[in-house]
């Protein structure tokens, strides 16, 4: 009696949980970390669950996720970081654990689509909050850091925008027109209001996925050739793109200059030092925790100073601390979800936007280890690769009903 009423509690608590954890990754780092575990336990504590749990883990992206997490692990041993390091570096990498398990918990349609409606619920609150930021009203500070810093809030509420406009094509009625209105309050935010580079490149890559997986060749030829002419508008109206363009000319003429103590000159410098320790130990890297504490004892930028967690590159991370056989998980890990959207139909533009965007965004930032990006990578997989598991479950009832349908013509009439 006892497990029946967990089972019931269960089925009902993970997929209000998982919306819950779905709005507050770009809301909130606490209350997200809350209704992850929260989710998590109830899925395997559920039968109706964890009966899914070893065909999820046993797919070639669960154990292309297991692997990854196991080498960084494993390269934790041969790290000189100290033992505290190590670990703190292990845990930024233990979400992809959580992929196979919340893979699972969105087998059902119905929580797949209410999750990544609340994910645009929290996309509109941070446009929202964002916009009246620009305008000086009830909230200060730059308007394109919205609980995160820009980058991140820029890359969100990109992707959040591809959602709404993958939302337009596949809805009718007044429905159709809200997603619309989403669609276009999101490129507002990322367009006129954001101050990173990264949603600009995020925004136009999506937005052009978008075209090319919704519309014919022909017609999708002419969109694109549209979409650039209105981005070519679109920048001649936008002072804050006109300002990241800028600022990135200056940066360049700088560092021609031999002055490279700026935003990008930071950045090569970082992805030049992780080259060096790479240079060390190219085929294992220098182990997990090791760039950060290299950093702090060969200070080679002074003038940015002493601490330095990760060098802007999730490639240039795992090259430095896993090497060249790390960064084989990492591409294996990538490349089985890339594999497994060939099998999705609904939720295929989802995983296929979601690993466009990441596979970008993590040549200039470290967005799987020491981003919330990290989670919401693992989350839309999760949403996507949902669908597989239903796909499984759909086919073994049917496969049982055909064996139960031949049984009764091969027994021959009962009278």
């Amino acid at each position: 009696m006892k497990a029946l009423w967990i089972q019931g509690k269960g089925i009902l608590l993970a997929p209000f949980f998982l919306i819950l954890f779905v709005f507050f990754v770009p809301v909130s780092p606490t209350l997200k970390s809350v209704f992850l575990i929260a989710s998590v336990i109830c899925i395997l504590l559920t039968p109706d669950y964890n009966k899914h749990l070893l065909y999820a883990f046993n797919t070639l992206w669960g154990r292309a996720a297991m692997g990854l997490i196991a080498f960084v692990i494993i390269a934790s041993f041969w790290s000189e970081a100290p033992y505290s390091m190590r670990w703190m570096v292990v845990e930024k990498y233990i979400k992809v654990i959580y992929l196979p398990i919340l893979a699972v918990g969105f087998i059902h349609p119905r929580v797949r689509n209410l999750c990544l409606n609340s994910y645009l619920f929290s996309i509109y609150i941070i446009c929202i909050i964002s916009i009246l930021k620009s305008k000086g009203l009830w909230f200060q500070g730059d308007p394109g850091e919205v609980f995160y810093n820009h980058i991140i809030t820029g890359f969100m509420v990109a992707f959040g925008s591809y959602i709404a406009g993958l939302f337009v094509f596949q809805s009718k009625g007044k429905l159709q027109i809200l997603y619309l209105v989403l669609f276009l309050l999101t490129s507002y935010q990322v367009l006129f209001i954001n101050t990173g580079r990264t949603g600009y490149v995020v925004y136009f890559i999506l937005v052009t996925l978008l075209i090319l997986q919704q519309l014919s060749f022909k017609k999708a030829g002419l969109a694109l050739i549209l979409f650039s002419g209105l981005m070519t508008i679109v920048y001649t109206q936008s002072p804050i793109m006109q300002a990241g363009a800028a600022n990135l000319l200056h940066d360049i003429k700088s560092m021609q200059q031999n002055n490279e103590n700026t935003s990008l000159g930071y950045r090569v410098q970082f992805h030049h030092y992780a080259k060096t320790l790479l240079a060390t130990h190219p085929i294992i890297g220098i182990g997990t925790g090791g760039f950060k504490y290299s950093f702090s004892k060969d200070q080679p930028v002074p003038s940015w100073g002493v601490e330095l967690n990760e060098p802007h590159s999730q490639y240039w991370m795992t090259l430095a601390e896993q090497g060249i056989v790390g960064l084989v998980f990492l591409v294996l890990f990538l490349g089985s979800l890339f594999i497994a959207s060939f099998q999705l139909t609904k939720t295929k533009p989802i995983l296929l936007g979601i690993l466009a965007a990441f596979t970008i965004g993590a040549f200039s930032d470290t967005i799987l280890c020491y981003s919330p990006v990290g989670f919401l990578l693992i989350i839309m997989s999760a949403i996507s690769l949902g669908e597989l598991i239903e796909q499984r479950v759909t086919k073994k009832s049917e496969e049982t009903q055909l064996f139960s349908v031949n049984n009764l013509v091969s027994a021959g009439p009962i009278c």
